[in-house]
């Protein structure tokens, strides 16, 4: 489960980083609408995109990161299996397989 943090740490930090800049846009815009309606409605959209922006990055990046480590497990887990030599599933042990019935 570290590892899978590990994995998104890097881009939770540009994310964080871009939609910090966002709100610090949009914040700016509506400190200096003066109450016009126009400004004020331009900046609350500009937080409301920043918002909504940063969430669905931010769960598309988890949705991959969570996909690939499972993908990944799956893949040691056959490498495991293919060097063991253990088949899937299991052959019987030879003293429990029954003889062939003669007619």
């Amino acid at each position: 489960m570290l590892d899978f943090l590990k994995q998104l740490l890097f881009p939770i930090t540009i994310v964080s980083a871009v939609a910090a800049a966002g709100f610090l846009w949009g914040g700016i815009v509506l400190l200096r609408s003066k109450k016009d309606p126009y400004k004020v409605s331009q900046g609350n959209k500009i937080l409301l995109w920043t918002l909504l922006g940063f969430f669905v990055v931010l769960f598309s990046f988890l949705i991959f990161a969570f996909i690939s480590s499972i993908i990944e497990k799956r893949e040691v887990q056959n490498q495991t299996n293919i060097q063991t030599g253990d088949e899937f599933p299991p052959a019987p042990p030879a003293d429990e397989i029954p003889p062939a019935p003669t007619d």
